[in-house]
C-alpha cells in the first residue's frame, strides 16, 4: 500500500509539506482540498471543498461554515462534488497520485463521498493527504501510512522526494 497521510497539530504545516512533496515527486496529482480562502481569520467563515490546486471560492463549493455557534457541515456537498472529485482522478490516467487534503470529522455523514475516499485506497494509484490529529471519522480505518507533522520535523521530512523514503 503506498497511502500516507499526514497528521499533526492546527497550522503546523501539513497541507504545505504535502504540496512540496508532491512538486518534488513530479507525480501528477488530482483529488480533492479544503481551504478557508483569504477569510481564515475571520470569526465567522466557510471552508471550501474544490479540486486539488485549483482554489474555488464559490457558493456551491462551501463545505462547512464555522462560527461562535460551533461548526455546521454539509455533507451533501462532500458527496456531490468531493466524491465525484475523487472518482474523476481515479479514472484519469494523467494523474499519477489522489490527494485527500484534508480528511476529518465534517465528512461523518457523506456516505458518497466516504465510499469514493475508500475505493481510492483499494485502487492501485496511491493516495497521498492530509489526516485531522485523531484521525475524526476516519480513525478506525486502515488509511495506510500515517505520518505526524510537527514543527520539529517538517523539514526533515520535506527533504524525501517521495514519502517512502521517511523512516
Amino acid at each position: 500500500m503506498n497511502n500516507v497521510f499526514l497528521t499533526g497539530e492546527k497550522q503546523v504545516g501539513k497541507s504545505t509539506l504535502l504540496r512540496r512533496l508532491i512538486q518534488k515527486s513530479g507525480l501528477r496529482p488530482g483529488g480533492v482540498e479544503t481551504g478557508f480562502g483569504p477569510w481564515r481569520a475571520e470569526e465567522t467563515r466557510r471552508l471550501f471543498l474544490y479540486p486539488y490546486g485549483s482554489p474555488d471560492h464559490g457558493e456551491d463549493a462551501v463545505c462547512a461554515r464555522m462560527g461562535p455557534g460551533g461548526k455546521t457541515a454539509y455533507p451533501e456537498v462532500f458527496d456531490r462534488r468531493g466524491a465525484a472529485l475523487v472518482r474523476a482522478a481515479l479514472a484519469d490516467p494523467a494523474v499519477d497520485v489522489v490527494v485527500l487534503d484534508e480528511l476529518g470529522f465534517l465528512e461523518k455523514d457523506a456516505l458518497e463521498f466516504r465510499s469514493a475516499v475508500l475505493e481510492a485506497l483499494r485502487s492501485p494509484k496511491p493516495v497521498w493527504g492530509v489526516l485531522r490529529l485523531g484521525g475524526g471519522c476516519w480513525g478506525d480505518m486502515d488509511l495506510g501510512r500515517i505520518v505526524t507533522v510537527t514543527i520539529r520535523n517538517r523539514d526533515r521530512l520535506a527533504e524525501a522526494a517521495f514519502p517512502g523514503e521517511w523512516e
